[in-house]
């Protein structure tokens, strides 16, 4: 008699540890998933960046320091310019 009781406790008790296993390793198995699809996609960010990167370097390459500096004060008064003249617009 006393072992017919035990049964039931012990296929519960074995059905609640598999269904825990399954939604422990249910959600560790999508946090690791998202967590590399966000690891892929700032990996792939970084290689964007490093392309692009080195297609800069490649512009400056075997110019000096001199003219690489005058290009910069160029581009510098060439925004300012723009941003006056988008002032001097919005002032209408």
């Amino acid at each position: 008699m006393a072992g017919s009781s035990l049964l039931p406790k012990i296929l519960s008790d074995f059905l609640f540890g598999i269904y825990l296993l399954n939604s422990v390793l249910n959600r560790a198995t999508n946090h690791m998933q998202i967590r590399c699809a966000t690891a892929k996609k700032k990996m792939s960010t970084i290689t964007e960046y490093d392309k692009k990167l080195s297609t800069i370097e490649n512009l400056f390459e075997g110019m000096t320091l001199q003219s690489v500096e005058r290009m910069l004060e160029l581009s510098l008064e060439r925004a300012k310019n723009k941003f006056k003249l988008i002032r001097y617009r919005s002032s209408f």
